[in-house]
């Protein structure tokens, strides 16, 4: 979840970070854009939830992560499937069913995630917010 520092933190300081909702929408517009466009798998936006007590709405089994580090912006991007939900994407990317979870499948995600992240690089970078390259 991308934070920002808060107001008054310091470099060495205090390391608190807030919730940007403007970054917030930066990333799912972008992880909408290219699901869409560059991997040609349709969404649909649903109303935001927190899983609290209920862990069972959504089973984690596939999981990709990239660390974001940069004087504006700090935090982590994830994409995180359920593994019938992984299935579909990897079928409509791929153009085959997936046979089973392994390191060739599990690429699939990895450059998903890294197609998104380039595009909220160049976003940002619009911005004079420079992001690291990952």
């Amino acid at each position: 979840i991308p934070g920002v520092p808060q107001t008054g933190s310091s470099e060495g300081g205090d390391n608190s970070y807030t919730l940007d909702g403007n970054y917030l929408q930066l990333f799912m517009d972008k992880s909408k854009y290219v699901l869409e466009n560059q991997f040609n798998i349709p969404t649909k936006s649903l109303a935001p939830y927190s899983k609290g007590i209920r862990s069972d709405r959504f089973k984690v089994e596939v999981t990709s992560l990239i660390e974001i580090k940069s004087p504006y912006l700090k935090g982590w991007i994830a994409y995180t499937f359920s593994k019938s939900v992984f299935s579909k994407i990897y079928k409509a990317y791929i153009g085959e069913a997936l046979s089973q979870i392994d390191e060739d499948s599990l690429d699939m995600v990895c450059e998903l995630l890294n197609v998104t992240y380039g595009c909220i690089k160049q976003e940002l970078n619009k911005e004079d917010k420079v992001l690291d390259i990952v």
